[in-house]
């Protein structure tokens, strides 16, 4: 089943996305109404521009599991249970991030005491006697 979205309303702190089922010979069309505090957003630190693409993955999942699934969503309110595996996602990639960095040392700066001139060097002239 393919889903389109179709667009938001936004009551107070909540934010609606509204997807439309395409018909076919089994199935007309259905809307499909999910609802998400935007405050639980902001907490999750997930971006409301992602809250579309996020709720066609819902609806996708719950289509390939089945009707039953799909009839829940038909009009949802978006829990942070639901938010898991994108979580779980974004610390996996944090962690592979994590590892990927080099292990280089750090750079050591040289004490007033040392002898080291950082810089170009310039001659010295003796003193004219």
């Amino acid at each position: 089943m393919n889903f389109t979205y179709q667009g938001f309303t936004q009551n107070n702190g909540n934010r609606c996305f509204t997807f439309w089922s395409t018909r076919t010979e089994s199935h007309p069309i259905r809307s499909y109404l999910i609802e998400v505090d935007l405050m639980l957003l902001s907490r999750l630190r997930v971006s409301v521009q992602d809250g579309p693409m996020f709720c066609l993955g819902m609806l996708n999942a719950a289509s390939a599991v089945g009707l039953e699934s799909l009839e829940r969503l038909h009009s949802y309110q978006l829990l942070e249970e639901d938010f898991r595996p994108l979580l779980v996602e974004r610390e996996k990639v944090a962690a592979q991030k994590a590892s990927r960095r080099s292990l280089r040392k750090p750079f050591v700066k040289h004490s007033p005491q040392s002898n080291v001139v950082l810089g170009p060097s310039f001659p010295t002239r003796s003193p004219l006697v």
